[in-house]
């Protein structure tokens, strides 16, 4: 069966890989206010403790999401919205079995970022390709916590 371009443009053929998280990004967001972005968290996977300018809005359609804010971390089940305020520290989980499904809603700025640190899905995560991650974190003025303010939330980041 032919899956029209919208299925595709919407379906798994279509996410690209930051880091763990599947993205699917639009093609272009320079002249909007904001950026509606379907994202796949596969279960195991972890966006360490970082803060950045760009507020987040995420809404978990599907499983369960872990989030640290303010201090502690919180479980999110389908439903429920996490809103992440312009330069508040967070870090993101899916503890669970299952995979985590989410709409996100940013800046265009952000939109941005993903696709410039993007690979195909599956793609291995190499000193170079982190390497590239944190050079154009740094560039977006975006903050990465190092390994003890990781290891604080409970995050143990892998060598690579």
């Amino acid at each position: 069966m032919m899956m029209s371009s919208t299925e595709q443009a919407f379906g798994r053929e279509a996410m690209l890989d930051i880091f763990g998280p599947m993205v699917n990004l639009p093609d272009s967001d320079a002249d909007q206010e904001y950026v509606v972005i379907r994202s796949i968290v596969p279960p195991g996977v972890v966006v360490p403790l970082h803060s950045h300018g760009d507020r987040e809005t995420i809404v978990v359609t599907g499983g369960r999401l872990e989030a640290w804010l303010r201090g502690s971390w919180a479980a999110y089940e389908t439903g429920e919205i996490i809103e992440i305020p312009s330069n508040e520290k967070h870090a993101l989980r899916n503890g669970s079995a299952s995979e985590a499904h989410l709409v996100l809603v940013t800046t265009p700025r952000m939109g941005q970022f993903f696709r410039d640190i993007s690979a195909p899905v599956g793609a291995d995560v190499s000193a170079e390709r982190l390497g590239r991650f944190f050079a154009l974190a740094e560039a977006y003025g975006y903050w990465n916590g190092d390994a003890d303010e990781q290891a604080a939330v409970g995050i143990a980041m892998p060598d690579v």
